[in-house]
């Protein structure tokens, strides 16, 4: 159960033994090197839907700040072969799919 979202991560509670969990994008990279993906995606804010304007676009900043630090965080580790592919957000109001576009600066 997710029990908050800012731009540190995301703070979850297990369902099973209502345990703190937090993701952040490191961890996120960190996690799927463990469990060896051949494909790494970027962490991402999943909006609700509807989703308001103002939320979407904010949703949408953070997640494009969550992949810098994700590429970041791979850069360090510099031992992946694996690639890293950001998710594109357009949920929500029209208007933000040609703002989430120039996520695409980070897979050329």
């Amino acid at each position: 159960m997710v029990e908050k979202i800012d731009e540190n991560g995301v703070v979850f509670r297990s369902v099973y033994d209502g345990q703190k969990i937090i993701f952040t994008p490191e961890t996120s990279m960190d996690f799927q090197k463990i469990i060896g993906t051949d494909i790494n995606m970027a962490f991402d804010e999943c909006t609700y839907y509807p989703a308001t304007h103002e939320y979407a676009e904010k949703a949408m900043k953070r997640t494009h700040t969550w992949l810098e630090r994700c590429i970041k965080h791979r850069a360090i580790r510099a031992t992946d072969s694996v690639s890293c592919f950001p998710s594109r957000q357009c949920q929500g109001p029209p208007q933000l799919p040609p703002i989430a576009r120039k996520i695409n600066i980070y897979t050329e």
